[in-house]
């Protein structure tokens, strides 16, 4: 679960979730479908524009994935990712 407070006037949900963790625009458009984010105690399954006090609850652990790094140097990372993780 995390839990944030909303700093600024009119900005839309995801975009505000998206700025203040580390969940993906696609995993946080799912979370606000399945209803898993709360704004001022109250379920929502759209995505709304904010207010200035808003408290927003996202009921997920927020996560990075592990990641199988296959070769690395100064210029270059290849990872083996995951089948599901969101790049």
């Amino acid at each position: 679960m995390k839990t944030l407070q909303c700093k600024n006037n009119g900005v839309l949900l995801s975009q505000y979730i998206s700025d203040n963790s580390t969940f993906g625009y696609f995993k946080i458009k799912k979370l606000i479908s399945n209803g898993e984010v709360k704004i001022n105690g109250k379920r929502t399954k759209q995505d709304v524009l904010l207010s200035v006090g808003d408290e927003i609850i996202v009921y997920a652990d927020e996560q990075l994935p592990q990641l199988d790094v296959v070769y690395q140097d100064e210029n270059v990372l290849f990872i083996n990712k995951g089948v599901g993780i969101e790049v």
